[in-house]
Parts: structure tokens; C-alpha cells; sequence
């Protein structure tokens, strides 16, 4: 399974390198591999795919105190 803006990322890199002529012909299965890596390299770069948890601190009240008793 793959996720489709994973996907898309890949294909739109794939289309410029044919649009700039970079791809002289058929592409491998190793050169695949690679393009996939750099797609990968640059969605961590930016953070995609990062997952970051921000706790909140509990306020307290005076009136609260009877709670931690």
C-alpha cells in the first residue's frame, strides 16, 4: 500500500525529469529505488510525515487543592 500523496511526489519528480530530458531512456528498477529515496530525503527535510506531541501543562487552582489529597 502506498499513500497517494507519496505517490503523486514521485510521479511529479519523474515529470520533470523527463521534461528537463534527464531521462535518456527507460528507467530501472535501481534508479527507482533512488528516486524514491529522494523523495523521501526531501519530505523529512520539510518534516512530512513527522509526528510531534505537545503536552499541555494542567492549571491548578487554589480551589483544586483538595483534589491532589
Amino acid at each position: 500500500m502506498v499513500k497517494a500523496d507519496r505517490a503523486q511526489d514521485l510521479e511529479n519528480r519523474l515529470i520533470m525529469l523527463a521534461r528537463t530530458n534527464q531521462l535518456r531512456s527507460r528507467v530501472t528498477d535501481e534508479e527507482l529505488v533512488k528516486l524514491i529515496g529522494m523523495v523521501d530525503e526531501s519530505r523529512k527535510a520539510k518534516g512530512d510525515g513527522e509526528v510531534v506531541f505537545q503536552r499541555r501543562r494542567a492549571v491548578v487552582d487554589e480551589e483544586d487543592d483538595d483534589f491532589f489529597d
